[in-house]
């Protein structure tokens, strides 16, 4: 083989490889937008989770006292410091004594949870 033969070799084999990884790239793009959608769940489910404990403590520490309001357990030295903000813009609301806290645009922790899963089933193939 000669030497120009070896480089025309070596060259198409690294064009092949960077149209590969252009290829790969495209493929991979609508999972990073899935996955930021799945962030926003992520962090609504936490904030869920966070209000649902605080109104859990309150509710420990004031067993026969009146209906949880936020004002009560959300807000400066109470058991949470502010009210959390949901990333996708919706609104909570922490829910009575026997209730789950919800958010307007996700639901409740429970219908997050389920979301997460059926997009890790879907995005995995499991």
């Amino acid at each position: 083989m000669t030497l120009t033969r070896c480089f025309s070799n070596l060259s198409r084999w690294i064009v092949i490889g960077i149209v590969a990884l252009v290829l790969l790239g495209c493929a991979n793009e609508p999972r990073t937008s899935t996955r930021f959608e799945l962030t926003a769940e992520y962090v609504c489910g936490n904030n869920l989770r966070q209000i649902a404990q605080a109104k859990r403590y309150w509710i420990v520490d004031n067993p026969n006292g009146p209906y949880p309001h936020p004002d009560f357990f959300i807000g400066p030295g109470l058991y949470l410091p502010a009210m959390p903000k949901c990333p996708s813009g919706g609104t909570y609301n922490p829910g009575g004594r026997y209730s789950a806290a919800r958010c307007s645009f996700h639901g409740t922790r429970s219908d997050v949870r389920k979301a997460q899963r059926e997009a890790d089933s879907q995005q995995f193939g499991e």
